[in-house]
């Protein structure tokens, strides 16, 4: 231990054991000349000898050291601009080019295609699938509202098959009621033709009346033409219990696509309102693929569309809701050959 702890005697550099490195010999001026009378190439150490010329550090001296960047020099400005990228040529900005509108869509822009059961039904003798999942109970003896009848089709089958005591279709295009306004008469006047003589209605026109509330048919039936949607909430106060069944097959569509979200809350309202205690709602609605067919239709329909909140699988849940309708029941889904036109029908 006592060897181990010997210390050194001897140092380079001219050191001791107070100043291994002899570091107070640099505060001797004259030592320090000596030492760096040589200015090594480059701070802290030169550049090693094995290493090429090339590499070797160089250290540019600018020719006015008070403005090394040359700051203070003129400005050539067609030598400045040289020296500049070319300047990129702007893209046009594309347009927001919106759909086309053409003003013949205008004229079926509420679904009132006046060959519609022509291209639900395969053959003009075809009994209408949905005939068959309605029951008797809904309808027999009943006051009943047809809202979207078209030409009245489906309407005058429902008051042929199941006699309710009233049966009233109601659409919004007036050349459509016409249609069925005319095979409404024609109905009533071969009935009662027996009644009467021909000459009758050859100088007076038709003798046939409206519904009389008998149940029988065609008396039992009848057709308006109106806008089912009122023009404000306000309106719905208005609104007393009149019919004990409301049918609505394949309208919500074209309420909602022409007006909106609030224009179709507005109608269901409406139905609630319009129904007597225990009523019934059917309804057939289509679902969102078949909006996005007819979305182009007219600007109106196609701004409605983008602000479509309440989704069609969504009715169900807001009828019951928010709108105080008590239960709904899936009737069925008609297997129709055009799988566009299966549909539920569901019942409120």
């Amino acid at each position: 231990n006592s060897e181990s702890n010997v210390l050194p005697s001897k140092f380079l550099l001219g050191g001791n054991i107070r100043d291994p490195l002899n570091l107070n010999s640099l505060s001797d001026e004259r030592i320090s000349e000596i030492v760096n009378a040589i200015t090594p190439e480059s701070s802290p150490l030169p550049t090693p000898k094995h290493r090429k010329a090339e590499y070797k550090i160089r250290v540019l001296i600018p020719p006015n050291i008070t403005d090394p960047l040359n700051l203070n020099a003129g400005v050539d400005e067609r030598e400045y601009e040289s020296r500049l990228l070319p300047k990129a040529t702007p893209l046009p900005t594309p347009k927001d080019v919106g759909p086309k509108f053409k003003d013949k869509n205008k004229k079926f822009q509420y679904g009132n295609y006046n060959r519609y059961y022509g291209y639900r039904k395969q053959d003009a003798s075809e009994e209408d699938l949905r005939l068959r999942f309605l029951k008797p109970e809904w309808f027999t003896g009943k006051k009943v509202l047809d809202i979207g009848c078209n030409v009245g089709k489906l309407t005058d089958a429902i008051a042929r098959t199941f006699f309710p005591k009233s049966l009233t279709g109601m659409d919004i295009d007036k050349d459509l009621i016409n249609v069925a306004r005319k095979n409404l008469r024609k109905c009533r006047d071969a009935k009662e033709s027996g009644a009467f003589p021909k000459s009758m209605s050859i100088l007076y026109g038709s003798i046939s009346a409206g519904p009389n509330g008998s149940g029988e048919y065609p008396s039992n039936l009848g057709f308006i033409c109106g806008n089912y949607v009122l023009d404000s909430d306000a309106l719905l106060d208005t609104m007393v219990p009149e019919f004990h069944t409301i049918i609505c097959f394949s309208t919500t569509k074209w309420i909602h696509l022409n007006f909106g979200d609030d224009g179709l809350k507005r109608a269901f309202k409406r139905i609630y309102a319009q129904l007597h205690p225990g009523g019934l709602f059917i309804l057939e609605a289509q679902g969102l693929a078949s909006y996005r067919k007819k979305k182009k239709l007219t600007p109106r329909i196609f701004e409605n569309f983008k602000s479509i909140k309440l989704r069609p699988e969504g009715f169900g849940e807001y009828l019951i809701n928010e709108v105080g309708f008590e239960s709904r029941e899936l009737v069925a889904v008609p297997q129709h050959p055009a799988r566009g036109f299966q549909r539920p029908i569901q019942v409120l």
